[in-house]
């Protein structure tokens, strides 16, 4: 080969080399890429999660609603994408005796969706008070293995344990989603059961002679009832008519603890250094949650909830 170009060849092969080693550089970094919940933005060089996801439904077939035969509570059964509702530990829990389906009403629904066909719906009918305390409609996913493994339903202890966690959903409230002025409704409950004084990190919608307005508490909520800390949002709207996303992250601490919510990708709470715990193990989560004082001439309250996620970090 003659020599002008033999170290044309030369060149041309450091010059590949150097685009092939800039390429990997580019897609290592790439691959480190990480999108923040709800802000969409895109941190380069930020560290992968190391977070799972141990639990999502959106209601699709076959997810099932056990048939309600009597007492506070059913359960829902079925696999979708991987995810079986048989292996986490959980009740639709009406709290009242006799509630369901008078007072509670809740099924799977085909009238509206967020993805795919069906969404959970559900729906408080009226004030109720029996054995239980007052009626409401919450799911209870527990987080405590308290029983040694087995659960009233037998479920896995697929949640057990988790000190850290992450919880989105989609909900859609009515145009008409009201409460008395001085009111309060309970959408989100995380609880440990410290009897009698249980602890818990808590999500409102309240309203005052304004407006419909966000509120969030971390307190002990059963015998001696406590604030340890109290947070309110009148910047961010109440969406009503249409879906929304709620996202919720919490570090569990008795006082360097972290309680952070966004609605649409918009922050309406980013809370550190809080008390989210006082003592035990989380003992359960209630994603789309109703219940609170409504008013007589409020009623019925309704909504539908879908696509659900738990993970044990931040996403």
């Amino acid at each position: 080969m003659p020599t002008h170009n033999l170290k044309l060849w030369l060149r041309a092969t450091a010059l590949i080399s150097c685009l092939f080693m800039l390429s990997a550089s580019f897609y290592a970094w790439g691959s480190m890429d990480k999108i923040i919940p709800s802000s969409g933005t895109i941190i380069y060089g930020a560290p992968i999660s190391n977070a799972t996801l141990r639990f999502k439904s959106s209601f699709e077939s076959p997810v099932t609603i056990a048939p309600f035969q009597s007492g506070q509570h059913t359960y829902m059964y079925g696999e979708e994408a991987g995810y079986n509702w048989d292996d986490i530990d959980h009740n639709i829990n009406f709290v009242a005796e006799g509630s369901y389906p008078n007072h509670i009403y809740t099924e799977i629904s085909t009238v509206r969706s967020k993805s795919g066909t069906r969404s959970l719906y559900g729906k408080v009918i009226d004030e109720y008070s029996a054995t239980g305390g007052w009626s409401r409609f919450q799911i209870n996913v527990f987080m405590d293995d308290e029983t040694g493994g087995a659960s009233a339903y037998g479920r896995a202890p697929r949640l057990y344990n988790m000190s850290t966690y992450y919880v989105s959903w989609w909900v859609y409230y009515p145009s008409t989603l009201d409460i008395q002025v001085g009111g309060w409704f309970g959408i989100f409950e995380d609880r440990e059961w410290n009897e009698p004084q249980d602890f818990a990190n808590l999500l409102y919608i309240y309203r005052d002679s304004i407006s419909l307005y966000w509120g969030a508490r971390g307190a002990t909520v059963e015998g001696t009832q406590f604030n340890y800390w109290t947070a309110a949002n009148r910047e961010v709207a109440i969406p009503k008519g249409q879906w929304f996303r709620i996202e919720v992250y919490v570090e569990r601490h008795a006082s360097n603890g972290v309680f952070k919510v966004w609605v649409d990708g918009v922050q309406i709470f980013n809370l550190n250094n809080v008390k989210t715990k006082l003592g035990g193990n989380l003992h359960h989560i209630n994603p789309f949650k109703m219940y609170g004082g409504f008013g007589t001439d409020y009623y019925p309250i309704e909504q539908w909830a879908d696509d659900l996620e738990i993970w044990d970090g931040m996403p």
